[in-house]
């Protein structure tokens, strides 16, 4: 069953590309575009942009030249709420297309209130995971710290792994609220809990069947080095991205709207 949940998000991609570019091409151009101009007018370098995605170089109060502490700021608090609303916009456009078959023109028109209320229960659920987070981290924790004892390494792929099964399942439970938000449902946490419950094992199957999908394709960026890893990585992560939406699709239309799976 988690195989098939995947195959038919797979597939719902793959058979829909042309769409799936639609719903998100404008939006994230219109998002790279604003990220570039930003870049340009603070005057910022792209190593120091770069550096935003590493924990490890901004862990390191060293790292940024003081004189670009501001213009990264104004950067950040720019992009988090534009990165938010492109991601609601692509998402909406998306679930809207598949439940409702609403077909998106060049530019993909979504109803505003639908994408607030989206990016909204987006951060409600991710507030929840770190909430989960913390107790997981420390049960984890004293039931793999033999294991780190003897291999430290080995103890800490296994931590990561599990945490982010755990993370990704619980996620998948409640985010049947966010394809509902797309089409207007006002579904609650407690209701997606709910329906999810008669596939709880499958949707465990599910999260880990993602991950593997996602470090699979990912290695596919590895042969083409620096700049072309970089295109390919950026190919990756939009598909991948669109995959998971189509697992949501696909849970709220089987699980709701008593959808089959069939392809």
């Amino acid at each position: 069953m988690s195989v098939h949940i995947v195959r038919h998000a797979i597939m719902m991609v793959l058979r829909n590309i042309v769409d799936a570019l639609k719903v998100s091409a404008v939006p994230v151009a219109l998002g790279l575009i604003l990220a570039v101009v930003l870049i340009t007018v603070l005057g910022l370098d792209l190593e120091t942009v770069q550096m935003m995605s590493d924990p490890v170089a901004m862990s390191d109060p060293e790292a940024i030249a003081v004189e670009d502490a501001g213009p990264m700021l104004i950067l950040l608090l720019v992009l988090i709420p534009t990165v938010l609303f492109v991601f609601g916009w692509v998402a909406v456009a998306w679930h809207r297309f598949v439940l409702l078959e609403e077909y998106p023109g060049a530019v993909p028109t979504t109803p505003f209130p639908a994408v607030r209320t989206y990016v909204g229960r987006s951060l409600l659920i991710g507030v929840l995971i770190l909430l989960v987070m913390v107790p997981s981290m420390f049960v984890l924790s004293l039931v793999l710290t033999p294991l780190m004892m003897v291999n430290q390494l080995l103890g800490i792929s296994v931590f990561t792994i599990l945490l982010s099964l755990v993370t990704s399942y619980v996620s998948l439970r409640w985010a049947l609220v966010l394809p509902a938000a797309a089409i207007g449902d006002s579904m609650k946490l407690s209701e997606s809990w709910s329906r999810t419950a008669k596939l709880s094992n499958q949707i465990l199957g599910v999260a880990l069947l993602l991950a593997l999908l996602n470090f699979v394709l990912g290695l596919l960026a590895v042969p083409f080095g620096a700049l072309g890893g970089q295109v390919i990585g950026i190919a990756i992560t939009w598909f991948v991205g669109m995959v998971g939406l189509s697992v949501l699709t696909t849970l709220y239309g089987h699980l709701v709207e008593n959808r089959p799976l069939a392809e």
